[in-house]
């Protein structure tokens, strides 16, 4: 029966059938009416789930085997569950810790990553660095991809920095020593030297250690990779930059192939003076050192490396010399460290006035005032070969510091005396004791060709030079001043000549009826002309790439002009002779002696000499000079300039032979510099003078 239909007839048969007789129904009628009034129909469900009753008590243990295996699955499902939903956290996990490793790795290559393009283009070409950085653009969005984009590059990078090191031997001789420290150094602090292993970098910096000591030893206070202090009373350092590359912002390379130290400040006036024996006492304790001119600095570079060498802190190799424009411009980069505090502006401006060095911030390599206090003289990027020009770098403390340009470059005179706004930065540098003797200056040709003629300047940084006193040089010189032709002409002058754009130069012609003419009369044509002058005095000058009218009576200077014949004339002795261009002729044997009324400075009467084929007379011997003496007693006031100069605290003549004479500055002195001046006669003494009236010719028989 149905299981619905059991229960309701359940009671009445269990009574019906009870064992005990008193519990069964007495009569008919009992029985009848305990009958259920009707029966429910169950439907088909219900008696299938009546079946599996019947059939669970009929099979108990298949029963039990069912909820096991239920249970089972319901285990199973929990743990499927809890599976996934660990799975899907460490997924989340492994993104989150790519995308932190692509951003690390986003830093490491955006830190430095102007220093790494240049290094890397240096090292393996412009191709290879674009296709790198081209690389970085396109990495895919996805944090997995990107990060296996990042080890394919940190891959290539850890090559190219292995292949940019140097094999360190055991031993080596000092120049291969000095290389291998200078190259690995650079690049253990390059942005490249990042991509090699702690480890890595820890074995190298043991071997080169152990090879540096072999040209460094241990009581050298000069060690790569370190800042040299020579004393207290020094004030200062100098501070290690490590070889590198940097870019331009005209896109050129400039490499540094080997470390240096360079000056933490500014030369100090209070260094310099008592070094150079200038105790004028006109700078303050602490004020940068200025007024003076290329040969006094390496005088003092010269001086100060011998003291180092023969105190054993620097090792032969290195010499303590100028920046070049390019080490000026690295160190004041902060070398691979980048620019750190914008480069030590001074705050704001200067105000005007010249600051005791070490004023502004530091820049990342701990170096002071690189931009912003004193301008510092450097060496041009076209070395110690351009003629009579050096160059300076940063900031006028006249300029706000806005406007200055770390890498612009200014043109200045190796013989002119700094002004107040220009000092100079030293450093030590690899080199030999022979740099000093290329790098002294005393004269050089400034001579340009234009349509066929000849030009020379000839100029100084002082207005001595009047249009006579112009005309009777040129004359003996076998030529003539200078007569505009076209704007074309002085425009090619103006770029052969950078010093007319600060000095004006004295020209041929003047103004006769109110227009201006040409020595020989006729009027000025196919040149701009300037303005009639307002003023009483004044002078024809070429100055700044045009004709002006200057409000003086002296010039710079002048440009001589020849045309091809005359050229190759101006040496001929007779012509010479024939100038009379000359207040003196003398005899010595047969050497002739001319004196030539001409105020100079030493470096443009020694030029003059140079263009005529001889040179200043030289004071050789003291009956030479006693010579001098008598010939020249009818001029006695007059300032007269001889042959010989001073070089690093000896009076030399031009054969380089010693001149044993002790002389003092005498006539127009400019500073205390004995470097830029030359032996002369005034009131019958020999002296030395640094500006002249008049200089003493020696000629040659032939």
């Amino acid at each position: 029966m149905p299981l619905s239909v059991r229960r309701k007839i359940w009671p009445l048969l269990t009574r019906v059938c009870d064992a005990n007789p008193k519990h069964r129904f007495r009569k008919v009628e009992d029985f009848l009416r305990m009958l259920p009034a009707e029966l429910p129909n169950p439907g088909a469900a219900e008696r299938y789930l009546d079946s599996f009753r019947q059939w669970r008590l009929a099979n108990p243990g298949a029963m039990t085997a069912i909820v096991l295996a239920v249970l089972l699955v319901l285990a199973l499902g929990g743990v499927f569950g809890a599976y996934q939903v660990w799975k899907q956290r460490r997924h989340a996990e492994f993104l989150l810790a790519c995308r932190r490793q692509c951003d690390a790795a986003a830093v490491r290559y955006q830190e430095r990553q102007e220093l790494l393009a240049g290094q890397l283009a240096d090292l393996a070409g412009e191709a290879v660095a674009k296709n790198i950085g081209q690389t970085l653009q396109s990495l895919p969005d996805d944090p997995v991809a990107r990060l296996a984009g990042y080890r394919e590059l940190d891959l290539r990078l850890e090559k190219l920095a292995r292949n940019a090191l140097a094999p360190i031997p055991e031993r080596a001789s000092e120049a291969e020593i000095y290389r291998i420290s200078d190259r690995t150094r650079g690049l253990l602090a390059s942005p490249l030297g990042a991509w090699l292993s702690p480890a890595e970098r820890k074995t190298l910096m043991q071997k080169l250690t152990a090879l540096e000591n072999l040209a460094f030893p241990r009581g050298m206070k000069l060690r790569p990779g370190q800042d040299f202090r020579q004393d207290t009373s020094f004030r200062g350092k100098f501070v290690y930059v490590p070889a590198g590359v940097f870019r331009r912002k005209n896109g050129r390379l400039i490499r540094i192939p080997y470390g240096f130290w360079c000056a933490d400040s500014e030369l100090r006036a209070d260094r310099f003076l008592p070094a150079m024996g200038w105790m004028n006492g006109a700078e303050r304790p602490g004020m940068p050192a200025a007024k003076f001119t290329w040969n006094d600095l390496l005088d003092y570079c010269r001086g100060l490396t011998v003291g180092f060498q023969q105190c054993g802190e620097i090792p032969p190799g290195y010499i303590v010399r100028p920046l070049t424009a390019a080490e000026w411009q690295w160190a004041c980069r902060g070398a691979w460290s980048g620019p750190g505090q914008a480069t030590a502006f001074l705050r704001n401006n200067s105000g005007g006035r010249l600051h005791p060095v070490c004023s502004g911030e530091p820049n990342s390599l701990g170096l002071y005032d690189m931009i912003g206090n004193i301008a510092e003289m450097i060496i041009p990027d076209s070395g110690l070969d351009d003629g009579h020009r050096v160059a300076f770098c940063g900031g006028s403390y006249e300029i706000p510091a806005k406007k200055i340009d770390p890498e612009k470059c200014s043109n200045y005179l190796k013989y002119q005396w700094l002004p107040p706004n220009i000092g100079t930065r030293i450093a030590i540098v690899p080199g030999s004791m022979d740099f000093f003797e290329r790098a002294w200056w005393r004269t050089g040709p400034r001579e340009t060709v234009f349509h066929g003629r000849h030009y020379e300047l000839l100029v100084t940084n002082d207005h001595i030079m009047s249009q006579k006193s112009g005309q009777d040089l040129c004359r003996l010189l076998g030529g003539r001043l200078l007569v505009p032709e076209s704007d074309e002409q002085l425009k090619t002058l103006r770029e052969a000549f950078f010093e007319v754009g600060s000095f004006p130069v004295v020209i041929g012609g003047g103004l006769k009826n109110g227009v201006w003419v040409k020595p020989d009369g006729t009027p000025y044509r196919g040149v701009t002309l300037p303005e009639l002058p307002k003023h009483p005095q004044w002078l024809l000058a070429f100055h700044r790439s045009r004709i002006e009218c200057e409000r003086m009576t002296h010039g710079c200077g002048l440009v001589c002009e020849w045309d091809e014949a005359e050229y190759r004339a101006r040496t001929d002795r007779d012509r010479i002779l024939r100038s009379g261009a000359f207040l003196h002729r003398f005899q010595i044997g047969p050497t002739e002696y001319l004196l030539v009324p001409c105020p100079v400075h030493s470096h443009m009467a020694r030029r003059i000499a140079q263009l005529l084929g001889a040179k200043l007379a030289q004071p050789r011997s003291e009956a030479v000079r006693d010579r001098f003496r008598r010939e020249l007693r009818p001029w006695k006031k007059l300032p007269v300039m001889l042959g010989g100069h001073r070089k690093y605290g000896q009076w030399l003549l031009d054969d380089g032979s010693v001149l044993d004479l002790e002389l003092s500055l005498s006539g127009s002195i400019f500073s205390e510099s004995l470097n830029m001046a030359s032996p002369g006669l005034l009131g019958g003494d020999f002296c030395a003078l640094q500006r002249a009236q008049a200089f003493l010719l020696e000629l040659p028989r032939e």
